[in-house]
């Protein structure tokens, strides 16, 4: 019964956020360049009620549904902790238009592009908790990873049309490119020169020489 009462709350913060437009990549864009008050105006709401509601808890006036009084645990001060800490939340906002709740809501709408952003931001999550439990060294194969002026024009159009959700059919179309590359695959002959070597090696403290067309060997 429970986990049906959270699917209800869960239902209504996502229609409440759509309704609000803050799942909304425009809305976002239009806040950080100061261009409206409609985000400000909901963040300046939410903060206000978390206030009030943080009040009740710790006055005790709401309580759990078994009637058990709400801890909420003092969180760490300090202030380069929350200044760079926002910067890179704020980065990570601005530069993948949504923040953890809205994600969800978004993928539910069928942005299948936010699927990136949620990888991101369940790595960055792992790595944080990782580093807490003492991991110090990571290794990257940066052999793999393309130089960005290097992608070819249309490749690099395809995938920013689907990262940055600028067209409808970008997903289509990334996908129809991949199926058209993955026909051109290059057939590989086999070189036959290596069955004409000579392969030298050691054996009982003698010299082997084998040919490695016949696979006899012999002693010198």
């Amino acid at each position: 019964m429970k986990y049906i009462k959270f699917l209800l709350v869960g239902v209504l913060f996502g229609i409440t956020l759509s309704k609000a437009e803050v799942i909304s990549w425009f809305r976002i864009y239009e806040m950080f360049k100061l261009q409206s008050f409609h985000m400000f105006g909901v963040i300046g709401s939410a903060v206000a009620i978390g206030m009030i509601v943080i009040y009740l808890f710790k006055n005790e006036t709401l309580k759990t549904i078994k009637g058990n009084p709400i801890f909420v645990e003092p969180k760490k001060k300090g202030i380069p902790r929350n200044l760079i800490g926002g910067i890179i939340f704020g980065l990570g906002w601005a530069l993948g238009g949504a923040c953890p709740g809205p994600m969800y809501i978004l993928l539910g709408k069928g942005v299948v592009a936010i699927l990136v952003v949620l990888f991101g931001a369940h790595l960055g999550a792992f790595l944080y908790h990782a580093v807490n439990a003492g991991m110090d060294m990571g290794i990257v194969n940066a052999g793999m990873i393309a130089v960005y002026d290097e992608i070819p024009k249309d490749l690099l159009a395809l995938v920013e049309d689907v990262l940055l959700n600028r067209r409808e059919d970008a997903t289509e179309r990334l996908v129809d490119y991949a199926a058209s590359v993955k026909d051109k695959s290059v057939k590989q002959e086999e070189d036959p020169a290596w069955r004409k070597t000579i392969i030298l090696s050691k054996k009982d403290n003698a010299i082997q020489v084998t040919h490695a067309a016949l696979g006899e060997a012999f002693e010198p």
